[in-house]
C-alpha cells in the first residue's frame, strides 16, 4: 500500500495526485454547470445542489471523461471494489451569504470523489480528520447542529483546499460539513460523486438514480448508476 492509500486510511480523505481533465474540458464543464445553475435560479429553485446526469449530452460526455479516467477507476477499484454503484452526482454551490452545513456523516459504505470546480483556498468543505475511525455510527447519537460550532471546529479540522481541477477521495463516514461563505464576491463550486460497493446492496440508490438514467443517453453513466 503506497502513501496515497495509507493517507486516506489514516485521515479519511486524501488529495489526488494527478490531473484529470484538460483545461478546455474543465472550462467547458464549468460553463455548462453555471448555465444549469442559472436556469435553476430562474425557476426560483435556490437549492445549493444541481443534478448533473441527463441534463445535456455534452455534459454527460464530460462527466464520463472525468469518471472513466484510469486513475479514478483504479482508485475506486481499491477503495470500493469493482462493479461499484454511483449515486447520481451533484454540483454544490456555496454562494456569498451561504450559512454552511453542520457536521454530519453519510450512508454506510459510501465513498466519494470530490472535485473542485473553482479555486478554493480556504475551501468551503471541512473534514474532521480521522473521525471515520470513531466507533459505530455516532451521527445517530450526537448532534452538531450549530453553525457556531462548525465555525469553531473549523479551527482544528481540515479545509478541503485546492485550485480548480483538484480533487479528493474520501470516506463519507468521516465527519464533514460546509463552512459559511463570508466572501462577498466568490462562489465556491464542488462536484460530488458518491460510490457504494456491491455489498452495500443499495436498491434505494438505484431507485433514486432512475430519472437520471432515463434522461441520459450515455451508456457508461447508465451502467455505472
Amino acid at each position: 500500500m503506497n502513501f496515497f492509500y495509507k493517507k486516506i486510511a489514516a485521515d479519511g480523505f486524501v488529495k489526488g495526485e494527478t490531473s484529470l481533465m484538460e483545461t478546455k474540458d474543465l472550462d467547458r464543464l464549468t460553463d455548462l454547470i453555471y448555465n444549469f445553475r442559472a436556469e435553476q435560479l430562474k425557476n426560483n429553485n435556490t437549492s445549493p445542489f444541481v443534478k448533473l446526469v441527463g441534463r445535456n449530452q455534452e455534459l454527460d460526455l464530460l462527466l464520463e471523461k472525468l469518471i472513466s479516467n484510469k486513475y479514478v477507476q483504479d482508485t475506486l477499484n481499491v477503495l470500493v471494489g469493482k462493479d461499484n454503484l454511483m449515486m447520481s452526482p451533484n454540483a454544490r454551490f456555496s454562494s456569498p451569504g451561504d450559512k454552511g452545513l453542520e457536521l454530519h456523516q453519510d450512508a454506510i459504505g459510501e465513498t466519494g470523489l470530490l472535485f473542485l470546480l473553482t479555486n478554493q483556498n480556504p475551501g468551503s468543505t471541512i473534514m474532521f480528520k480521522s473521525s471515520h475511525k470513531f466507533p459505530g455510527r455516532i451521527a445517530n447519537k450526537l448532534s452538531w447542529n450549530s453553525n457556531k460550532l462548525i465555525n469553531f471546529i473549523s479551527f482544528f479540522s481540515s479545509s478541503i483546499n485546492g485550485k480548480k481541477g483538484d480533487f479528493y477521495f474520501w470516506f463519507h463516514k468521516t465527519w464533514h460539513g460546509r463552512k459559511a461563505n463570508l466572501d462577498s464576491e466568490n462562489e465556491h463550486i464542488s462536484l460530488f460523486f458518491p460510490f457504494f460497493p456491491q455489498s452495500a446492496n443499495r436498491i434505494d440508490v438505484a431507485e433514486e438514480n432512475a430519472d437520471s438514467i432515463k434522461n441520459t443517453k450515455n451508456t457508461f453513466l447508465k451502467e455505472l448508476m
